[in-house]
């Protein structure tokens, strides 16, 4: 599988998880951990995952490298060029809201 992919089809699972839960249990926490480790090897291209939580944030995980030819580690300061990848995410939390009724699809985006 094409790392592009994987990290793709990674962030999409923990989207669904942590949808559908309240809290992150320690459980959960470990359940990630092991989960992201098995995916992503050390030296392989990583990602970065933060989960936020009424402002605070309750998990965060770094795994494999930033740069795969000077073998650079992903950190809390490494910087990501997401280009269009949080498109998908955007709209899907809108749908979300929009679902909820907490969002209108006709509302002024600064909403």
């Amino acid at each position: 599988m094409k790392y592009s992919v994987k990290i793709l089809t990674i962030a999409s699972l923990l989207v669904y998880q942590i949808g559908l839960s309240q809290q992150l249990s320690k459980i959960e926490s470990n359940d990630i951990d092991t989960y992201l480790s098995e995916q992503i090897a050390d030296r392989a291209p990583g990602l970065a995952v933060g989960i936020v939580k009424e402002g605070k944030v309750i998990y965060q995980k770094y795994l494999g490298l930033a740069n795969l030819s000077n073998n650079i580690p992903i950190s809390s300061s490494t910087r990501f060029n997401i280009a269009s990848t949080a498109k998908q995410y955007t709209a899907l939390c809108i749908l979300k809201l929009a679902s909820e009724g907490k969002l209108n699809l006709e509302d002024d985006f600064r909403k």
